[in-house]
């Protein structure tokens, strides 16, 4: 594999090697089996540290995530300041399926960059991945305490403390977040979503209609559809499904909907209308037959 390798990619990398500012080195057609240990350095040595980077690009992209692990790790051994190629490692780790390594080397990273940023969130992904939310949540507050009121962190929180049922502390971040930025879309789809689980369908339709307004989306109209019929606003539905069936004739969902509340307004002959007119484009027209016959 790795003659392979050298023989089809070599000739990329002594291209790019050809270019490197400053590199006044020779280049040879074998590269080094190792990478020389730091001590023997004056200073970075870019050359190196460009090879190696290339070629655990080059593997990881061919899903040969062992060998990528080893280039990017002989790329630090040349360049260990480089947060690029430390940063590559902990994800190596995990497309490799190991995840405790993945761990143990992100803490051990974080006792030698206490202030560093994307590590604390690759490890708060691991930990909600296998389900310790509290660890998560001390990452992320430590992420605020280093760059305070970062909108993505406290919509990630807010939808921990939501899935934990601590409703009270999800709302409070959520409010806070609108607060500071009323036309933040995810923060009103978070807090509608909260205040329907708590039996709060006014306050929810309030923040629906506002993110609906900053990003209007088939995906939100569906959700916001679902809501209506939760609470039996059939009115509503039809309003929506018919705008959304102007934008996207073709969403089957949307017609369905539709025709679903037409018969709960007790409208039969405009859904017998709406279905002859989807017997024209969905894949089962006999569906639309046996429902038009019902």
């Amino acid at each position: 594999m790795i003659q392979s390798l050298r023989s089809s990619f070599l000739p990329l990398v002594l291209l790019g090697l050809l270019y490197l500012p400053g590199c006044q080195k020779t280049v040879t057609i074998e590269p080094p089996i190792d990478p020389p240990s730091p001590s023997a350095q004056d200073s970075v040595d870019s050359a190196c540290s460009y090879f190696y980077f290339l070629w655990g690009a080059h593997a990881e992209l061919s899903n040969e995530y062992d060998e990528s692990l080893q280039a990017y790790q002989k790329a630090l051994v040349c360049d260990p300041d480089s947060e690029i190629i430390q940063n590559k490692i902990p994800l190596l780790l995990i497309k490799g399926g190991k995840k405790d390594e993945a761990i143990s080397y992100l803490y051990d990273q974080l006792q030698d960059k206490p202030t560093a940023i994307a590590e604390r969130l690759i490890l708060a992904r691991l930990f909600l991945q296998e389900g310790k939310n509290t660890e998560a949540i001390e990452l992320y507050e430590q992420v605020l305490e280093l760059e305070p009121g970062r909108e993505d962190i406290l919509l990630r929180l807010g939808a921990i403390y939501s899935q934990q049922g601590e409703y009270e502390q999800a709302k409070k971040i959520f409010r806070q977040l609108l607060e500071n930025n009323n036309d933040l879309y995810f923060g009103h789809v978070y807090l509608a979503r909260l205040y329907l689980q708590t039996n709060d369908p006014s306050n929810a339709q309030k923040h629906y209609a506002q993110a609906l307004k900053l990003n209007w989306s088939a995906d939100l109209i569906h959700e916001i559809a679902s809501f209506y019929k939760a609470t039996n606003q059939n009115e509503k539905i039809v309003q929506l499904y018919k705008e959304l069936i102007q934008s996207a004739p073709y969403d089957e969902l949307a017609q369905y909907g539709l025709v679903e509340g037409l018969l709960k307004l007790g409208k039969e002959n405009t859904a017998i209308l709406q279905l002859q007119e989807m017997r024209n484009f969905v894949g089962a027209p006999h569906t639309i037959d046996l429902l038009i016959g019902k």
